[in-house]
């Protein structure tokens, strides 16, 4: 029998390939740059959306969204019009650390997104975004009072921290402190067989000053890069630690380096069920739709974020309009439309996928019709107030469906996915 062996897992939210490589080529990096030398760097690609809490359940569940239940930060209640923000009580399949919990093994989960509520587990949690009370986000109850101690900090400000750039780089330093004192607890507090910590902080400061880390003449050029010089380090720690638990420096099978989607600059904002308007597929019922129950029933398909495009069918609908028959002639106009969009000249709409071609399993039928990929720079909203199409926005950076990585010695070098992570960690136990 196999010897059963730990596992560690860190995940850096929204961290492209091509900026790891630049900063690593810059010497920013050499703590992660000597970790790759024993391993292998390689391109990943995601779950669409590209959004934090699809891709991170579809890691975290080794499953497909139309297993697990999530395809956004917001989904629809099943045959209604009521958005719902999914829990983690809502992700219809196990998760890495249930299957080693029922083998007896013990997990330490840290800031892992989509976990909220934490709940019960063979090990400790403690919940990541978008995690609103500590209280709530922390498994066993009996570690809650050493965080409160320390003024654990799950999240930065969002709010306060777009509006006053010089406030970020603050709150990214307590947070990565949080994240350093919650590894150092849990390391020698748990009997653990596999560790996971997840900094988000890297998300943050791409969308609100990606300029930033490749601008030298922007004036947070230098704070962008030394939080990656932080960051490096801390990798650099947790890995040299992970060895002397192991007893050895050969952990390279074991260990686990990821990002959730790519980054890219963002030029402008576009909001689909404006374009949806003008082209004639949304009606509404009053001039400003501040909720989906308001849409007319003449209306044939509708737009959530990012890029979810849903036909307003009779079978998934209280008041669709929409035949199944007709669905495949609504989604031929509207594609031929939306390849058909344009800005300055430049076409908006990259790809565009149907549920059939992303998503398997018993959800499939919950999942929208319609996935938009994106030309890079333009990011699709869902709102139903804004009536122009193309907007201006104070964020600098937006997520590409491209780019996610992956760091481990076993992993293959091309045409790995991110729903196929849960199987190579499993393999060590």
């Amino acid at each position: 029998m196999k010897q059963s062996r730990k596992v560690l897992v860190i995940g850096l939210d929204g961290v492209p390939i091509s900026l790891l490589r630049e900063l690593i080529a810059h010497g920013l990096m050499p703590s992660l740059a000597s970790i790759i030398q024993q391993t292998s760097l390689v391109e990943m690609q995601v779950s669409l959306p590209e959004l934090s809490a699809v891709s991170w359940t579809s890691f975290m569940t080794g499953s497909n969204p139309g297993s697990h239940g999530i395809f956004g930060f917001t989904d629809l209640k099943p045959y209604s019009y009521e958005l719902t923000f999914p829990l983690y009580s809502q992700i219809k399949v196990p998760t890495i650390w249930d299957r080693l919990g029922s083998l007896g093994k013990r997990s330490v989960i840290i800031n892992q997104p989509a976990t909220y509520p934490a709940r019960r587990l063979e090990g400790a949690m403690v919940s990541g975004f978008v995690a609103v009370d500590l209280f709530k986000a922390v498994f066993p109850a009996r570690y809650i009072r050493t965080l409160r101690k320390q003024k654990y900090l799950i999240d930065i400000d969002t709010e306060a921290c777009r509006q006053d750039h010089s406030r970020l780089f603050d709150e990214l330093a307590l947070t990565l402190a949080s994240r350093k004192f919650a590894v150092d607890l849990f390391w020698t507090t748990e009997n653990w067989d596999y560790f996971e910590l997840v900094i988000t902080g890297t998300d943050r400061l791409h969308h609100y000053v990606w300029d930033a880390i490749t601008d030298p003449d922007q004036p947070y050029h230098t704070s962008a890069r030394n939080y990656y010089g932080e960051i490096d380090a801390f990798l650099g720690e947790i890995v040299e630690r992970f060895q002397k638990k192991m007893g050895t420096k050969d952990i390279w099978d074991q260990l686990f380096i990821l990002s959730d989607h790519g980054f890219c600059a963002l030029e402008k904002e576009v909001y689909l069920n404006a374009w949806l308007k003008k082209e004639g597929y949304l009606f509404v019922n009053k001039d400003s739709l501040f909720s989906l129950a308001s849409i007319n029933p003449n209306t044939t398909a509708f737009a959530l974020d990012p890029g979810r495009i849903y036909i307003h069918t009779k079978r998934q609908f209280p008041s669709g309009p929409v035949d199944d028959h007709q669905i495949t002639d609504v989604v031929n106009r509207l594609k031929e439309s939306l390849f058909r969009l344009e800005y300055n000249g430049i076409r908006v709409v990259n790809r565009i996928f149907d549920r059939d071609d992303l998503y398997s399993g018993p959800l499939k039928d919950q999942a929208p019709h319609l996935i938009i990929q994106t030309t890079k720079g333009f990011d699709f909203r869902g709102s139903f107030q804004e009536h122009e199409v193309f907007q201006d926005t104070d964020l600098k950076g937006m997520h590409m469906a491209h780019e996610a990585f992956c760091i481990n010695r076993k992993v293959p070098s091309h045409g790995l996915h991110i729903e196929q992570l849960a199987q190579y960690i499993l393999q060590n136990y």
